[in-house]
């Protein structure tokens, strides 16, 4: 994947992450979640304390199905705003997380790097695959960026973009 974009004149990167980086993907776990937060009758200890479990159990599931995931943090103007978990197989490239704080979605950032990947895809004949719950709003940006739906997995709808010239395609129509 590319590592260095603009967008609205400002520098729109991406850089491994780090374990410096923790907090960071604590909070953007938490800012993820505000919504569903919001609906709970609880102190907001509680919200919090329930939001650390919610992340590390996360976490915890990436590293034991995703051990060799590569997690990058999202940065705008050197600010970290996100971080993009993917994980690459010899058959398909699987977005594991796309994240953006809630003052940075709906900016086009999450287009471009989709669309990076798309490029990345493509040029290794690969399909991408991912996993969004039912009631995310992302579903329509993946629809306009044409992954198509597949299989329902419980709250999670899987969604795949296949190359246009894709030899995957071709032996699967």
């Amino acid at each position: 994947m590319h590592q260095h974009f603009f967008i609205n004149d400002q520098e729109l990167l991406l850089r491994l992450a780090t374990f410096e980086d923790i907090d960071l993907q604590r909070y953007l776990y938490a800012d993820t979640r505000s919504d569903e937060m919001a609906l709970v009758d609880w102190s907001d200890d509680q919200k919090k304390s329930f939001l650390h479990q919610q992340f590390e159990a996360q976490t915890n599931h990436y590293q034991n199905y995703y051990s060799n995931a590569v997690t990058q943090i999202i940065l705008l103007d050197q600010k970290p705003i996100g971080r993009f978990i993917r994980w690459d197989t010899q058959d398909y490239i699987l977005i594991i997380d796309i994240a953006l704080l809630f003052e940075y979605r709906n900016m086009g950032i999450g287009t471009i790097l989709i669309k990076d990947l798309m490029n990345d895809a493509n040029s290794l004949n690969l399909p991408i695959i991912l996993r969004v719950e039912i009631f995310n709003h992302a579903i329509n940006l993946y629809e306009r960026l044409g992954f198509k739906k597949s299989r329902l997995l419980e709250v999670y709808q899987e969604m795949v973009w296949t190359p246009p010239q894709s030899v995957f395609n071709k032996k699967n129509n």
